[in-house]
């Protein structure tokens, strides 16, 4: 129920700054990279890597709320199933249960959940990139309708189309490893 912004500011107070102690100086306040565009690749892939974790948690943290709270809602109604008690009656370890049939079964929503949130967690926030100083889709995006620049707008939808294909591609293959029953012909 917290805003991402605030959560992205108390992130860069608590942790960016040496002033709660040195405990909490871990990670750099904004950007993307310190290294220069002539480091070695996995060397700016790391550097980038730790400058985009904060970010990431901001991002994220919502939707990993949101699908907490729909798995725990779809476990409980496929517990209440005659299959589970039948596999209880069978004498099958409550492990086997909860793990083999109970949470496969309870992972359709979940998965189509995934479909939709998966594009949104890649394509970012305007707030986000501003408060991390990030330069991305979402910021390019929001001057480029100020520029009234169309073909940068045009595209920056279409990528935003494919990533939900994407999504929706993803999620169709999941469903066959969830369910060994779902099949592509």
């Amino acid at each position: 129920s917290l805003p991402s912004f605030w959560i992205g500011t108390m992130l860069i107070v608590f942790f960016t700054s040496p002033e709660y102690g040195n405990a909490f100086h871990l990670f750099p306040a904004g950007g993307v990279t310190d290294l220069p565009k002539n480091a070695p690749f996995m060397a700016r892939f790391w550097d980038i890597s730790y400058h985009l974790i904060l970010p990431i948690i901001c991002v994220t943290y919502g939707s990993v709320a949101f699908i907490a709270r729909q798995m725990r809602g779809g476990m409980l109604n496929v517990v209440k199933q005659d299959y589970i008690n039948t596999e209880r009656a069978k004498g099958l370890e409550e492990n086997k249960v909860v793990w083999k049939h109970a949470f496969r079964n309870s992972l359709f929503p979940i998965i189509t959940m995934f479909a939709y949130i998966f594009p949104a967690a890649i394509a970012g926030s305007v707030v986000i990139e501003v408060i991390f100083s990030i330069p991305g889709m979402g910021g390019l995006a929001y001057a480029s309708i100020i520029a009234r620049d169309w073909p940068v707008v045009y595209t920056i939808l279409m990528f935003a189309a494919i990533l939900t294909m994407v999504g929706n591609l993803i999620a169709d293959m999941l469903y066959a490893v969830a369910d060994p029953r779902v099949t592509f012909k």
